[in-house]
């Protein structure tokens, strides 16, 4: 197995880049990072052939190194360097699947290299008419959970979900930019998604739109546009998606999911509005909706629960959704 050696200047980028390529590279790349230019040269000396990933501020200092490795990339802020003998220029803002692309180019596995089985994706959507009881916490724990098996892509659809610092996304690139290509007719190629994409925990997730009034001001063919551009999808075999009442036409987004979960917690008034709101499926889809459905979710009340979304899967709600995951699957 190839060798990939990472160092660049802005710690936070290259733990994301990191936990992008290591599980996509997992066949072709062992893939390891550095913070100390001490250490990552002595590393390279010490180990020939290997692949470099650098920041264009530490291409000086070390494009000596090209002649004990395969290739040098260089990830730069310009798009008009040109490649020289050893070293690739990237332009850091492309998508990071392009990286990838570059990689492999040379192997047997270039046009094979996501999670992907090039079939329909899973799409599993969460809502509730019940509000407060863990929606994203559940959410969150179910992509943890399938992601063992599964490559996950997990979109929320919350107004509100503090999902940008509690995952500690970068909100250069998000849903918003995303479903603006939609709402404007604007092309988008499936190979583009990468740009979207950040990683947190062991899945994948796209930040989420920042306000109930944008949220609300995508219509339902918009939306409906982003479900079947999600099904052609190769990068991932899941989709976990949190649906929000500020998503408009849900009634008729919903039947287009391939699993629909609807939580609710023990109660007269939160089991009538679970009931009624299964009800509307059903007049909708008919009773071909009961095939989607997932069984009537009932969620314990987790006492001190922790309201942390980093390690979800060791919190109370994800050690829960591991145990009833084959239900919900």
């Amino acid at each position: 197995m190839k060798k990939l050696a990472i160092y660049l200047d802005d710690e936070s980028y290259t733990n994301r880049l990191v936990n992008y390529l290591t599980p996509r590279l997992e066949h072709d790349f062992s893939v390891a990072s550095y913070t100390e230019s001490d250490t990552f040269r002595k590393s390279v000396e010490d180990n020939s052939s290997q692949t470099l990933i650098i920041g264009d501020k530490a291409l000086e200092k070390f494009e000596d190194l090209s002649v004990k490795t395969d290739e040098i990339f260089c990830l730069t802020e310009r798009k008009d360097l040109q490649k020289r003998e050893g070293i690739t220029f990237i332009y850091k803002y492309d998508p990071a699947s392009s990286i990838i692309d570059l990689l492999v180019r040379d192997t047997k596995r270039a046009e094979a290299v996501t999670y992907g089985t090039g079939k329909h994706v899973r799409l599993m959507g969460i809502y509730s008419p019940v509000k407060g009881i863990g929606n994203t916490s559940l959410s969150l724990a179910i992509a943890e959970s399938l992601s063992e098996d599964h490559h996950v892509l997990y979109i929320n659809l919350e107004a509100e979900s503090c999902l940008m610092e509690a995952l500690f996304l970068d909100d250069k690139h998000g849903l918003s930019e995303l479903m603006y290509h939609f709402a404007t007719g604007k092309e988008i190629k499936k190979a583009e998604l990468g740009k979207f994409i950040q990683r947190a925990e062991d899945f994948d997730v796209i930040a989420p739109i920042m306000g109930i009034k944008e949220l609300q001001s995508i219509d339902e063919d918009t939306w409906l546009k982003f479900i079947e551009f999600l099904e052609e999808n190769e990068d991932h075999d899941v989709c976990v998606i949190e649906f929000s009442e500020a998503v408009g036409g849900l009634v008729d987004i919903l039947p287009k999911l391939d699993r629909i979960i609807i939580p609710y917690r023990e109660g007269r008034i939160r089991g009538l509005k679970t009931e009624q709101f299964r009800e509307e499926l059903v007049n909708e889809m008919g009773e071909s909706v009961h095939e989607k459905l997932a069984r009537y979710l009932k969620i314990p009340v987790f006492e001190d629960q922790d309201d942390e979304y980093e390690q979800i899967g060791m919190t109370k709600v994800g050690k829960w959704v591991k145990n009833n995951i084959n239900e919900l699957w």
